[in-house]
């Protein structure tokens, strides 16, 4: 066809859109359409209000042309055009190439940005990637951090365009290629719309972070080690053996009777935390055992060491008192081999018992009821074990209504806290903490239990509370020492144990022994302050805690170090209530906690340990 009459009797209908500009074929015999080919008419413009729009053309209207077909000269469809505010962008992927990357190590970190509102972008407003310097501070949408990573490349897949929109529940992607210039550990961080050029209905899903650990050679990479192997008694036949690894791996579990015979052989499967069950053993009898395990280019098993069953299934406990906590009886206890336990309780002078009871057997014992009335109580512990043999205490009185273990706990916290330093504390010990609601869901998951520093104004420190949405300030010492007061958590002993002692922070302190531990470090954790080797076994106390030995107690024995619980208590302040109320806290950053001592110490550590934020960062947080 080469006349373009047909073509004048055409008729539009486009809904409530506002035509900017338009181009229409040019149809003559020097541009003719061949059969099949196709005239196409563009409307470039904006729909000033959303809602349902129908869309119509026709050509031909007035039947100018004799057509074969007269019923294909009109096409109408519908769009559905939504307010700027259901617009949704998100970060639906931060991933790093490589698991465990080596340093000078080439890898790619991706970033993936999703379309997750309702309308359809043809451009990145909000997301746009801008490598350059001299772009406005207020058009740069895209704030990243990749702390030591030098970058060799930037690549983009699915870049968006007006030719190549990106749709509801699409992806582009982001690629950094480089490499890591120092070892260690990694928070790596990638915001999107941070100035808000981007009117959203979710701004909350706009950040992601993840952490990533940078070694400094294969060895160090495949570097692991057995921690806190010991056992328990199921039974007189019968022992479960439990440990730790500081990576994930498969472990084989090696025993025998005999040195003579041949080992029998027990596999775990891929995790840090391990337990086999020997069963079928001989009451009363030694054994001999081991434990081996690879990764990568690292082969280790440790020193063959012994166990021996129990004769029988005598139950025995470890202590057979009780306690009162907020009104209630609590007894905590261990028994020798598995058993399940009963706790019944009675007002003194009332003939019936009531009980509580363990569903699973184990050795480890926590039996609490429920809030009692101020009373005299009478008490008394049953337990039954796997193989059906059982015990049961004498009967026991205890008063209810006594000030609670939390009272003691806030007077052993407030007596430390004035012995520590009355002219510090003393002005600030009635101060209210300086807190500010967040409001931002996404960030405060990201950062809760971090300290955060404000990098573009002054440096100023904030604790991310990390059971409820507020962020403190520590401002001065006196500041973060309130804090550690007002927001630390009573802990035993035992539970305290479980955390490894960080000692990358010193401080210069009195150090009477010279043992690398400060006195009041070693007050903090038991030690003797006054010897250099407090268990005597040729090994001074900082190697120890730093190897994960217990410094008090010789013969090479683990700490119980349980990384479960570290990254369940991550972000927490720890009172060391079974002490002398010492502080510590517990950094997300690699689950270790750092002891905060005097206020001056404790401002020390919160500010070694803080994170930078940028101020929008900060902001959005509210």
């Amino acid at each position: 066809m080469n006349t373009g009459e047909i073509f004048n009797s055409l008729s539009k209908n486009l809904d409530d859109f506002v035509i900017e500009s338009s181009v229409y074929p040019t149809i003559n015999v020097a541009n003719p359409i061949e059969k099949g080919d196709y005239a196409e008419y563009v409307f470039s413009g904006y729909f000033p209000s959303s809602g349902e729009k129908s869309l119509s053309f026709v050509v031909d209207g007035g039947d100018t042309i004799d057509e074969t077909n007269e019923d294909n000269n009109s096409r109408s469809s519908s769009v559905t055009v939504y307010e700027w505010s259901e617009a949704d962008i998100s970060i639906s992927k931060l991933d790093v190439s490589i698991e465990k990357p080596l340093i000078n190590e080439e890898l790619e970190i991706e970033v993936n940005v999703k379309n997750s509102g309702k309308i359809s972008f043809v451009d990145d407003r909000g997301f746009m990637f801008y490598n350059s310097v001299t772009t406005p501070s207020v058009e740069r949408d895209i704030y990243y951090i990749l702390p030591d990573f030098k970058v060799s490349d930037i690549s983009f897949e699915n870049e968006i365009s007006f030719d190549n929109p990106l749709d509801p529940g699409e992806v582009t992607k982001i690629y950094f290629t480089g490499m890591f210039t120092k070892a260690g550990e990694k928070e790596l961080a990638y915001l999107i719309n941070v100035n808000d050029r981007l009117e959203e209905s979710d701004y909350e899903n706009n950040i992601a972070s993840t952490s990533i650990k940078i070694y400094n050679s294969i060895s160090d990479r495949d570097a692991f080690e057995f921690l806190n192997v010991r056992y328990e008694n199921i039974s007189s036949s019968s022992v479960k053996f439990l440990w730790e690894t500081d990576e994930k791996i498969t472990c084989t579990f090696l025993y025998r009777q005999s040195i003579f015979s041949t080992f029998e052989v027990i596999t775990s499967s891929s995790k840090t935390e391990h337990s086999i069950t020997l069963s079928d053993l001989e009451p009363g009898a030694l054994y001999y055992y081991k434990i081996q395990a690879s990764l990568g280019e690292s082969e280790k098993e440790t020193s063959l060491d012994s166990f021996k069953t129990l004769s029988s299934n005598e139950i025995s406990i470890s202590d057979e008192g009780a306690r009162v906590v907020n009104s209630k009886i609590l007894a905590n206890f261990t028994s020798n081999i598995y058993t399940k336990a009963r706790l019944y309780y009675r007002v003194k002078g009332e003939s019936n018992f009531s009980s509580i009871a363990e569903s699973d057997y184990g050795i480890n014992h926590s039996l609490e009821t429920q809030t009692l009335e101020s009373a005299n109580y009478e008490y008394y512990l049953y337990l039954e074990s796997k193989a059906g043999t059982e015990y049961e205490t004498k009967v026991n009185t205890i008063a209810v209504g006594t000030p609670s273990n939390q009272a003691d706990v806030k007077e052993i916290v407030e007596e430390a806290i004035e012995n520590t330093n009355d002219e510090q504390v003393s002005e600030s010990q009635n101060e209210t903490l300086q807190e500010i609601n967040i409001s931002n869901d996404s960030l405060y998951n990201n950062l809760k239990g971090k300290i955060i520093l404000r990098v573009e104004n002054n440096g100023e420190a904030y604790y991310i509370d990390p059971s409820e949405k507020k962020m403190y300030f520590l401002g001065r010492p006196d500041d973060a020492f309130n804090v550690m007061r007002k927001k630390g958590i009573g802990v035993s002993n035992t539970n305290l144990e479980k955390i490894k002692v960080s000692l990358l922070i010193e401080n210069e302190k009195t150090d009477t022994d010279n043992d690398g531990l400060d006195d009041e470090m070693e007050d903090a954790i038991g030690t003797n302050k006054n010897l250099k080797d407090s268990d005597g076994d040729d090994f001074d106390d900082r190697s120890e805690l730093d190897s994960g030995y217990n410094p008090v107690v010789s013969g090479g024995t683990r700490l119980p170090i349980n990384e479960e619980f570290s990254e369940k208590n991550q972000g927490k302040i720890f009172l060391a209530v079974e002490r002398n109320g010492e502080a510590w806290y517990v950094s997300p950053n690699d689950k270790m906690r750092y002891f905060l001592g005097r206020p001056a110490d404790a401002f020390s550590v919160m500010r070694e340990l803080g994170l930078g934020v940028s101020e929008n960062n900060f902001e959005s947080l509210k």
